[in-house]
């Protein structure tokens, strides 16, 4: 039984000007076109091939490996839209259809989406919906191990940029948690500054006049400083594994 939106081992029963023919048994027989067919492929020969519906609800063969199959979920993005909903690249020549209904918000040309891949029950057509929820029947953790891959793949075909953010190195994303570890010691000796000065001034309303409260300039730089240099010797150990962590394993311990 051959498996539409996924990967079929066919064997090849006939050869043609424009392309062969494959066993597809119920089915009948299942076109893969020449511009997809490997070199020195011979008849009765098994090839992996990937089975789609083309612009005519023809099914026919590819040995080109889309970005998902049905049942996976991929980012993938808008390549036009219509009256009846958006078409998304997913490495096919044909674009996988996405209805409106299936959208969360109208898709727009050129971002890119959060979808699963899957085949309408009633046209049997390959589709695509924004509204994965409901097929997220597997563990927190698993889901965001999928999620981090789909991303790593998504960097390593677009030279490392993508519209959420850009690829960092290690460098970059220790220098990045240490800023953020001694800003934030910074900020809380400041406000304790702050709140020592005010509490002075409310402690001096109720001292006799002869006592007064004085606040040395080098003690105010010294908590300063102390502040910033616990941050920064407190903040080194965590951004230095951070920086080393695989970004897969790292979503998936959170």
């Amino acid at each position: 039984m051959i498996k539409l939106g996924d990967y079929n081992k066919l064997k090849v029963i006939k050869s043609v000007d424009f392309g062969l023919y494959l066993d597809g048994g119920e089915e009948g027989e299942i076109l893969l076109p020449a511009r997809y067919v490997p070199e020195r492929t011979t008849i009765g020969q098994e090839l992996e091939v990937f089975l789609y519906l083309d612009q005519d609800e023809r099914l026919v063969a590819t040995t080109e490996r889309p970005l998902a199959k049905v049942g996976d979920f991929a980012w993938l993005e808008c390549a036009w839209t219509n009256q009846y909903g958006a078409f998304l690249k997913w490495g096919l020549m044909k674009d996988l259809f996405c209805p409106f209904r299936e959208q969360k918000q109208r898709m727009e040309r050129g971002k890119s989406y959060y979808v699963y891949v899957m085949e309408d029950e009633q046209t049997h057509r390959l589709m695509a919906t924004a509204k994965v929820e409901r097929y997220q029947k597997q563990s927190g953790r698993q889901l965001t191990l999928d999620f981090a891959e789909v991303l790593l793949h998504y960097l390593e075909s677009h030279d490392g940029y993508c519209p959420l953010g850009d690829k960092s190195d290690a460098a970059d994303i220790m220098q990045q948690f240490l800023i953020e570890a001694v800003l934030v010691c910074l900020l809380g000796g400041l406000l304790g500054i702050v709140l020592a000065l005010l509490l002075g001034q409310v402690i001096q309303q109720f001292l006799s006049g002869n006592f007064q409260i004085v606040f040395s300039s080098a003690a105010i730089v010294l908590a300063v400083s102390c502040s910033s240099l616990i941050g920064l010797a407190f903040g080194f150990w965590p951004a230095r594994n951070a920086a080393r962590l695989n970004p897969v394993e790292a979503l998936a311990n959170q």
